[in-house]
């Protein structure tokens, strides 16, 4: 490991993800960003983690909505939601992507993703969702 970042075992399974935390890494080590807040977005905009700023919630789901997107289930609806309910946005983006990893790909289901998911739906229990 040329740079020492952690490589969990799901990400060993699953090496794409690994492009959040390098990105953080070269925004902050190659381009100068220090701000944390934005390095924490872009660390978690593939996973998602509970409690996103809403910053981290806007990056996270516009890396899910943005339009060279095709393949992702709802997009008409998450794209309809963008702007109006960010939280309500977040959780149906986490909701969408647990339902798919659960049936696809269970091993590859990072824990932050499913904490995110518990986290949003949790927030939005009780209300009209």
């Amino acid at each position: 490991m040329k740079h020492q970042l952690p490589v969990s075992s799901i990400e060993k399974k699953a090496p794409y993800l690994l492009h959040a935390k390098a990105g953080a890494y070269l925004a902050e080590h190659r381009y100068g960003i220090t701000d944390q807040e934005i390095l924490s977005a872009v660390r978690w905009h593939t996973t998602g983690k509970p409690e996103m700023s809403n910053l981290e919630q806007i990056i996270f789901c516009a890396d899910y909505i943005e339009p060279g997107r095709t393949k992702q289930p709802n997009l008409p609806y998450l794209r309809g939601l963008a702007g109006k309910n960010l939280t309500l946005l977040t959780y149906h983006i986490l909701k969408d992507t647990v339902d798919y990893l659960q049936k696809v790909s269970p091993e590859t289901m990072d824990c932050e993703t499913s904490d995110a998911y518990a986290y949003y739906k949790n927030i939005l229990d009780g209300r009209s969702i």
